[in-house]
């Protein structure tokens, strides 16, 4: 089964239709009520309007990870109607998150279509996302819930984070010397910190005590850097169905961690320093050479390697999940959902 096919069986229990049912418009006011111009490029993005400013019908997949987050709003057996509107803000700034990357990686295509940044320009994805930032703290202000300014400043303490290491991010493209450790440390702090601060911010508004939110909050970060680390995977060794292009990482010679691992490994050091002199080239790179690069990467380890952190990374987030104490139908959906990050040996 591909890994799409996995993300459509998980998200297809009655619980999850909820939330999602719940998401869609209160995502679409939030979107509506940005000024016209901004509205129009975010609007471009979710698929909501086509190249001609015609209307397809949106994407469910932009909803996908709001509507996760809201389960968490049933977290003591209460309506998730109560963190909508965080899980709302929480997810608007997943997008601005996606439109500066685009524009940092210079990314010319996303979901079969030009980029923002491509279609628009890099400066109007840099302050159209800045927009989606500056409305996710205005809604985020207006909960009610006694927890509301420990949330905005937990919510701006993780974006300030998550941007300021990804500063040492973009110093990681193009290096051949970086340690396994470092770049492990950046992600941390750029996905799993990041967005794992979301699913914390979303229990908040319920009744957990500080012992059940700081599971929640380690879930989160498991759960995301599984995700993290998943993405680099099958960057490198796609899923023999998704139809993804060979390599896009190493295309750009990013650093990532499958990567870093095969460079600073001593398994094999002549296809080690090959991909080192890889590394320090700045030629542009044929698939077929990508391919080997990968290959590459594989023998030095790194495949076997990152299996067994989206594992361990998987696990983690398990045994966090039981300890939050769900009602039982939450659980079940959430540890259904940990299915989506399953990569192929």
């Amino acid at each position: 089964m591909s890994y799409e096919a996995k993300a459509e069986a998980a998200i297809s229990s009655p619980l999850f239709r909820e939330s999602q049912r719940m998401v869609v418009p209160a995502f679409e006011s939030a979107v509506h009520s940005l000024d016209n111009t901004v509205r129009q490029v975010i609007e471009y993005h979710l698929g909501w309007r086509g190249d001609n400013n015609s209307a397809p019908e949106g994407r469910p997949k932009a909803m996908r990870y709001p509507a996760i987050l809201l389960l968490f709003g049933n977290a003591d057996n209460g309506p998730m109607e109560r963190a909508l509107d965080t899980a709302v803000a929480c997810g608007l700034t997943e997008i601005a998150s996606i439109i500066h990357d685009d524009v940092i990686d210079k990314e010319e295509a996303r979901y079969g279509r030009p980029t923002v940044q491509a279609e628009f320009g890099p400066g109007t994805g840099l302050l159209c996302g800045q927009a989606l930032v500056g409305l996710a703290f205005k809604i985020l202000s207006q909960q009610s819930h006694s927890n509301v300014t420990k949330a905005c400043a937990r919510f701006g303490a993780a974006i300030q984070q998550g941007y300021s290491r990804g500063l040492d991010d973009l110093t990681l493209e193009g290096a051949n010397d970086v340690d396994l450790e470092t770049v492990l440390d950046v992600r941390m702090a750029t996905a799993a910190e990041f967005y794992g601060c979301h699913f914390v911010l979303v229990a908040m508004c319920t009744g957990l005590d500080s012992e059940r939110l700081d599971y929640v909050e380690r879930f989160g970060k498991n759960w995301m850097m599984a995700l993290s680390l998943a993405d680099d995977h099958l960057d490198l060794w796609p899923d023999s169905t998704s139809g993804h292009t060979v390599a896009p990482d190493l295309y750009q010679r990013k650093i990532t961690a499958p990567i870093a691992y095969a460079l600073n490994s001593d398994s094999n050091t002549r296809l080690r320093d090959e991909l080192r002199q890889f590394y320090r080239s700045t030629h542009t790179p044929e698939a077929e050479e990508l391919r080997y690069m990968a290959n590459i990467i594989e023998q030095c380890g790194g495949k076997e390697w990152s299996h067994q952190q989206i594992l361990q990374f998987q696990e983690r987030a398990k045994r966090n999940l039981a300890n939050i104490r769900l009602p039982p139908a939450t659980h079940d959906e959430l540890h259904g959902l940990l299915s989506l990050f399953a990569v192929d040996h």
